[in-house]
């Protein structure tokens, strides 16, 4: 059975690779909120208005499922945690989400997206939609709209690819994704299955779709290979 995932995907803008944090797994998880932590300590410790606003301004690139949680969770998660940084005022925190789309959340339907959209606001996340970043240095992000935002956090959540072992075995893919029937196996090979995100399956609620790259479906595609093999004779 393969299921070797996906990675983060990139695009060719200058400093993304070198200074943007993924969040992608829960190592990436993990490390940026040591990161984020790293950042008020460094804030509540310095003088330097500039620096105390850089180190307490975070980026999110990405307003699908992913990069709106990370925003509206990582507002939360950083007002709970200035007890620990008494010098922080909760004014100086700001959490930004950048998508050059106009809307967050396109997988949802848009009223939801919209009242989200509403709710985020009030909360004082700075939306910045119809926008995308143009350069990221270790102090700033340049965006599309000539805005410079200093900061020492930027935050990649514009979507995930399959892994390159999609691609190195041979195999019929799909924009990357290994082409699987309806029980998940290679065509022509029905001893041997696919699942998660490297796995071009078939919706079968949607005929000519394919499933989504997302948690959920993956954890369905898990049980239903798991019942598959137990069927099969040998």
């Amino acid at each position: 059975m393969l299921t070797p995932g996906s990675v983060s995907r990139t695009l060719p803008l200058p400093g993304i690779l070198e200074q943007a944090k993924g969040f992608n797994n829960i190592a990436e998880a993990l490390y940026l909120r040591d990161h984020v932590l790293g950042q008020l300590e460094l804030a509540d410790a310095s003088d330097d208005p500039a620096q105390r606003q850089a180190r307490c301004t975070f980026v999110v690139v990405g307003a699908g499922t992913t990069g709106t949680e990370v925003a509206a969770q990582g507002q939360l998660f950083t007002r709970a945690t200035l007890r620990r940084y008494p010098r922080i005022r909760p004014g100086e925190l700001r959490w930004l989400l950048v998508d050059h789309a106009p809307a967050v959340l396109p997988e949802l339907d848009p009223r939801l997206a919209r009242s989200a959209l509403r709710i985020l606001r009030r909360r004082g996340l700075d939306m910045r939609l119809n926008n995308s970043i143009e350069q990221v240095t270790d102090g700033q992000v340049r965006l599309s709209d000539g805005t410079t935002v200093p900061t020492h956090t930027l935050i990649w959540t514009v979507g995930v690819t399959p892994g390159p072992l999609a691609q190195a075995l041979g195999l019929d893919t799909v924009k990357g994704r290994i082409v699987v029937d309806e029980f998940l196996t290679f065509p022509g090979h029905p001893d041997v299955f696919a699942a998660d995100d490297a796995a071009a399956a078939p919706d079968l609620t949607r005929p000519g779709q394919l499933t989504a790259m997302t948690a959920q479906h993956a954890q369905r595609q898990g049980k239903a290979i798991a019942r598959n093999l137990a069927a099969t004779p040998g």
